[in-house]
């Protein structure tokens, strides 16, 4: 019965709940199976053979520029006007994950005409020295932001 589902189903075809519920009784044959034509495409084809790497060679290593290499090489908290926050982890690839309670959102640095800016078009995070502020589109919603354990910086913006 398995065997006449699993090719019933292979070929697109489906079964009620009762007729999988019921077995057929010994005098009942199985209805016969139709096999595909030639002008249909084989539901299953060969699967090429996985190559097996011998023994005395080393498992593949990451390559420049994969994940794998990216470190974090500074984390910083920063503290906002109206008791805001957030933290930015500066990765090696020139990049900044910025946390806002849970939410995460990684950013690219862009250029700046002053300090550094990190930006996915949508959300930017401005820094220079040890303050910071950051944009949603043209709004500002984390403003006079400072590097914890440090003081604010005299800055134009």
């Amino acid at each position: 019965m398995a065997f006449l589902l699993s090719v019933v189903l292979l070929l697109g075809g489906s079964i009620s709940p009762l007729a999988i519920a019921q077995e057929p009784t010994p005098t009942e044959e199985p209805a016969p199976v139709e096999e595909p034509t030639t002008d249909e495409p084989a539901v299953l084809e060969e699967q090429p053979a996985v190559e097996e790497q011998p023994a005395d060679e080393p498992a593949p290593t990451a390559q420049p520029g994969t994940l794998e290499e990216i470190t974090v090489i500074n984390s910083v908290e920063y503290t906002c006007r109206d008791r805001k926050g957030f933290t930015a982890d500066y990765l090696s690839d020139d990049s900044v994950v910025a946390t806002f309670g849970s939410k995460e959102i990684i950013l690219p640095r862009v250029s700046a005409a002053s300090g550094a800016r990190y930006s996915n078009d949508s959300v930017t995070v401005n820094t220079k020295g040890n303050s910071a502020f950051v944009q949603v589109g043209a709004r500002t919603l984390f403003e006079d932001c400072v590097a914890k354990g440090t003081q604010p910086v005299q800055a134009l913006w």
